[in-house]
This record gives C-alpha cells, sequence and structure tokens, in this order.
C-alpha cells in the first residue's frame, strides 16, 4: 500500500498528464465510462474520489469512484507516476 506522500505525489502527477491527441471531451461519469465496450487509447476525463491504489513493479491501479455506480472504474497507470 502507498503511504499517504507516495499517493499525494502520484495523484498531483495524474492530473498533470496530457492527452495524446487533444481535444475538448465531457466528463464522463464513472458509470457512463464503466459501459463503454472498448475505449483503448482513447482520452478521456472522469471525476471522482481515489478509493484505493495498488502498486505493482511496472504500473499502478487507481480505483475511481464518483457514486453513480457501484463499481469503481479501474486506471492503469505507469510506475513512474509513483515517483
Amino acid at each position: 500500500m502507498l503511504g499517504a506522500r507516495r499517493l499525494l505525489g502520484a495523484l498531483r502527477l495524474c492530473s498533470s498528464v496530457s492527452c495524446p491527441r487533444p481535444r475538448a471531451s465531457a466528463k464522463l461519469r464513472v458509470r457512463d465510462a464503466l459501459g463503454v465496450q472498448d475505449a483503448s487509447g482513447e482520452c478521456v476525463t472522469v471525476q471522482g474520489w481515489v478509493r484505493s491504489v495498488r502498486s505493482q513493479k511496472e504500473v499502478l491501479f487507481l480505483h475511481i469512484n464518483d457514486g453513480s455506480s457501484l463499481e469503481s472504474l479501474q486506471v492503469v497507470a505507469d510506475a513512474s507516476f509513483d515517483s
């Protein structure tokens, strides 16, 4: 489990990451994002709470929820966010 300082550092970096294809995108609810079949490579914006963070060797798993669904949205981030 990440300590509070490491988690805050990872979250600051998440908010500063830019989309590879900049375009205007509306914020999605977690419920709507979970309903998308295949969004690989798409840039979307969700807003919510980070419920949990799991740190692995090469990736971080962040579980995001906004209250619109009982399920959380899993975000896979590069482990460099952890440093």
